[in-house]
């Protein structure tokens, strides 16, 4: 729900993480940085600042488990709010985030930005 503030969908995530001691894989899909007004339509074109920025900023926060900043300040920079003008795509990450435990192992298995605006990001936890 969209409509709902960033802090009900980490929480929401927090609900399934009782589904991991199941046996049963969490996936949240989206894109960290997402910017389709700004898409270059080169593949190989060179990233927008302000989405490596973002995109920097996420691995920063993730890797230092600070999850209540990438809930509650994402959108607090002019990159953050280049990197997501609309939430449908990060809020799966806040799921993922809440889904995850501290002791978790963190890692990024795909990284890059695409297109200027659209960072690939992925993160795995345990």
């Amino acid at each position: 729900d969209l409509k709902k503030p960033l802090e009900y969908h980490f929480e929401l995530g927090k609900k399934l993480k009782e589904l991991r001691t199941q046996g049963v894989l969490i996936i949240g899909s989206g894109n960290v940085v997402h910017n389709i007004s700004q898409v270059k339509w080169d593949d190989n074109s060179t990233p927008y600042d302000w989405a490596v920025e973002f995109d920097q900023w996420i691995e920063k926060k993730s890797q230092e488990r600070d999850f209540q900043a990438l809930v509650h300040e994402a959108r607090n920079t002019e990159a953050g709010r280049l990197a997501i003008p609309t939430l449908e795509h990060y809020l799966p990450l806040l799921y993922i985030l809440g889904a995850a435990d501290k002791k978790d192992e963190l890692t990024f298995d795909i990284k890059g930005i695409q297109n200027g605006s659209m960072s690939m990001r992925s993160l795995r936890f345990g």
